[in-house]
C-alpha cells in the first residue's frame, strides 16, 4: 500500500460523518485497483458521482462539498437583532399588542407590521433558537419573600445535615385532589380526547413526607386536611423509622395548632422546621407533586372517593426512590442562596 492509499485508509477510519466515510472508502477502492463501475454499484451511486469524488481528491485532497449559496435570509441582521431585543424586553403592551407575552403568532405580526415581510411560525421558532431562546413556563417570584430569612433557612438546613446524628430530615406537604380530574396531554390519532367526569368537586387530602437523599417516602390519604388528620400522619411517620425526624414544612395554620403541638411534646421524636413565609420553592416535595399530577393523575377519572384514594395511593407507590432523588435534588435549594 503506497503513501496515498495509507492516507486514504487513515482518513476513512477517522471520518466524522457517514458521508465522509463513504467517499474516502470509494476513492480508496478506486486507488487500489477497483473499477469505477464496480465501486458505483457497491455504494448505489452513479459512475459520474464516483469520478467526481476521485477528481476532487486528486485536485484538492478533500471530499467535502463546495459551499452552496442557499436561499438568502428574509430578515437582515439588524432586523433579527431588533426582534431579539423585543423578545428580551418581553413587553408586548408597549408596542400596542395586548398579549401577556410574545408568542410566534404575535412576533410574525410584528415582523409584517415593522418590516413588511411575511414569514412563518417555524421561521420565528428557528430564529429564536438560533439566539438561544427556549420556551419555558413561568414561575412565581413572591414579592413579599424575605431574602435574609431565606438565606438563613438554607444555611441552617445544610448545617443540620452536617451536625445531626440518628436523625432523618424529611420534607412534608399536603396535596388536594378532586374527583373532577385535571386534564393532561395524551397521544392520540383522534381529533379530540375526552375524559369522562361527573363534575364532582369532592376531594381528598394527601399528606406526604420524603427524604430526598435516600428517596424514602411516606404518604397517606384523608377525607379532610385538619389537625386530626395531620396528627394521624405524624403517628404513621413516626412508626416508619427508629430515627428522630426533622420535618420541613410550610406555615399552614394546622401545623401550628394546639393538637399538633401537644402531640409533638408528647412524642419528642419529631421536630418541625418551618419554611420562611412565601417560600414554597424551598420545599422539595412541591416538585414531586407536579411530577405526580402530570405522570399519574391528570386525565384520570376516579368515579368515587374510595377509587380516588386508591388511585392516588397507586400513584405514590409507583414513584421509586431513584425518581425521588432525581426530582427532589437538594442542590437546587442551594442555588436559591442570594449572595
Amino acid at each position: 500500500m503506497n503513501q496515498e492509499q495509507t492516507l486514504l485508509l487513515e482518513l476513512y477510519k477517522k471520518a466524522k460523518t457517514a458521508k465522509e466515510s463513504q467517499r474516502y472508502h470509494a476513492i480508496l477502492l478506486v486507488k487500489t485497483g477497483s473499477t469505477v463501475v464496480y465501486v458505483s454499484r457497491i455504494f448505489f451511486v452513479d459512475e459520474e458521482t464516483v469520478r467526481a469524488w476521485v477528481k476532487k481528491w486528486d485536485e484538492e485532497k478533500d471530499v467535502e462539498d463546495n459551499p452552496r449559496s442557499g436561499k438568502p435570509p428574509k430578515l437582515t441582521k439588524e432586523q433579527e437583532q431588533e426582534l431579539v431585543n423585543l423578545v428580551d424586553e418581553n413587553n408586548p403592551q408597549e408596542h400596542g399588542y395586548h398579549t401577556a407575552t410574545w408568542d410566534c403568532i404575535e412576533l410574525k405580526k410584528i415582523v409584517k407590521d415593522k418590516f413588511s415581510i411575511e414569514i412563518s411560525d417555524e421561521t420565528i421558532r428557528k430564529l429564536l433558537k438560533k439566539y438561544r431562546f427556549s420556551y419555558k413556563k413561568a414561575e412565581y417570584l413572591f414579592s413579599k419573600r424575605d431574602l435574609e430569612k431565606r438565606n438563613n433557612f438554607i444555611a441552617e438546613l445544610f448545617a443540620l445535615y452536617e451536625s445531626l446524628e440518628n436523625t432523618r430530615i424529611m420534607f412534608c406537604d399536603e396535596m388536594s385532589t378532586k374527583l373532577h380530574p385535571k386534564l393532561g396531554y395524551v397521544w392520540t390519532r383522534s381529533d379530540k380526547v375526552y375524559v369522562e367526569t361527573n363534575c364532582s368537586h369532592k376531594r381528598i387530602s394527601t399528606i406526604a413526607a420524603i427524604e430526598p437523599i435516600i428517596g424514602e417516602k411516606v404518604a397517606a390519604n384523608y377525607d379532610m386536611n385538619n389537625a386530626d388528620s395531620f396528627v394521624l400522619f405524624l403517628e404513621k411517620l413516626e412508626t416508619s423509622t427508629d430515627q428522630n425526624i426533622v420535618l420541613v414544612l410550610d406555615n399552614y395554620p394546622v401545623h401550628h395548632s394546639r393538637k399538633v403541638r401537644d402531640y409533638l411534646a408528647k412524642t419528642g421524636r419529631i421536630t418541625l422546621k418551618h419554611l420562611p413565609t412565601y417560600s414554597p420553592d424551598l420545599n422539595v416535595i412541591e416538585w414531586l407533586w407536579g411530577y405526580a399530577r402530570v405522570k399519574y393523575l391528570n386525565s384520570r377519572c376516579s368515579t368515587t372517593i374510595e377509587k380516588l384514594k386508591e388511585d392516588v395511593q397507586t400513584c405514590f407507590d409507583s414513584i421509586g426512590a431513584e425518581q425521588i432523588k432525581k426530582i427532589c435534588n437538594l442542590e437546587i435549594i442551594r442555588k436559591h442562596l442570594v449572595t
